[in-house]
């Protein structure tokens, strides 16, 4: 059934999928929220919390990936590791660079590092969320748009594109439901929009739905880290708040992600990308030649 809707109704399906995502999302917090050791405010037991959810919430991804007949999606290898290496060295750079300077700038102000297990626990739970959010966004709502629209022109590639990566960003204007910051709510949601783009764009030219998972993961871990995640002793403001005290030139970094998404899907590296994602339609491993 939920196969058939897929094919008939791709966007419904699609936005089907996402609403179903953040209502499961925000059920599961209100229910884990009568827990004791997750009704305090200790931020252990926070992680742990975000843990569990997006556990729980990537075993919920699975189960539809079943359903539509596509759980093949998180064992294929996709394009060769030289191409997935060379398509996602954009944002593996960033990330480095951001994660050095922030480090950087922590260190000379002499800021105290909270514990091991904490930074431990704190790096597994946005690396989850990166693995719940890929799951939902790629290899669900992109695969099934690229799946529709086909690799025939650049013109039905960027709509898949588009369209997963708006559907992607306004996902992201809920945390006004539980954030008192419309402007970091929105900055995030802008943020992942370009980010969406940059995430179908690799997941099309590598056809591995875990290489953009990693990339997902490593931009939190990054983004926690300049929120005072790893620093601050007592309270720690959530990253969507500590942007509603940015300027709007936050959004420069992520706008390089949205231009480095379109060089990925140029016309020039069409015929690779269609020759790669025909052979994954059908199951088949293929090596692409930069």
């Amino acid at each position: 059934m939920l196969s058939k809707f897929r094919e008939s109704h791709p966007i419904w399906f699609c936005l089907a999928a996402a609403v179903v995502f953040m209502a499961f999302g925000f059920a599961l917090s209100y229910l884990l929220s009568f827990i004791p050791y997750f009704a305090g405010e200790d931020m252990m037991a926070s992680q742990v919390l975000v843990i569990v959810m997006e556990t729980l919430t990537s075993l919920l991804m699975l189960l539809v990936l079943r359903q539509i007949h596509r759980t093949e999606l998180v064992t294929r290898r996709g394009s060769s590791f030289k191409n997935c290496l060379l398509v996602s060295l954009c944002p593996l750079i960033m990330s480095a660079l951001s994660l050095v300077v922030q480090l950087s700038v922590a260190a000379e102000g002499g800021e105290k590092l909270r514990s091991a297990g904490f930074i431990a626990a704190y790096v597994l739970s946005m690396m989850m969320v990166g693995v719940s959010e890929e799951l939902m966004a790629r290899a669900v709502i992109a695969e099934t748009l690229l799946e529709h629209f086909g690799t025939d022109s650049l013109k039905n590639v960027w709509k898949s594109t588009a369209i997963s990566a708006l559907i992607f960003g306004l996902l992201h204007l809920t945390n006004m439901l539980s954030v008192n910051s419309v402007k970091g709510v929105l900055i995030q949601a802008l943020a992942a929009f370009t980010g969406g783009i940059l995430y179908a764009a690799i997941y099309y030219r590598t056809g591995n739905i875990w290489v953009t998972v990693l990339l997902h993961g490593l931009n939190d871990v990054v983004a926690g880290l300049g929120a005072g995640v790893f620093t601050y002793e007592e309270s720690v403001a959530s990253g969507i708040e500590s942007l509603g005290g940015a300027d709007w030139n936050v959004l420069v970094l992520p706008t390089i992600e949205a231009l480095a998404g379109i060089y990925l899907l140029r016309k020039k590296k069409l015929p690779q990308l269609q020759q790669c994602w025909t052979g994954l339609v059908e199951s088949k491993e293929v090596s692409e030649k930069e």
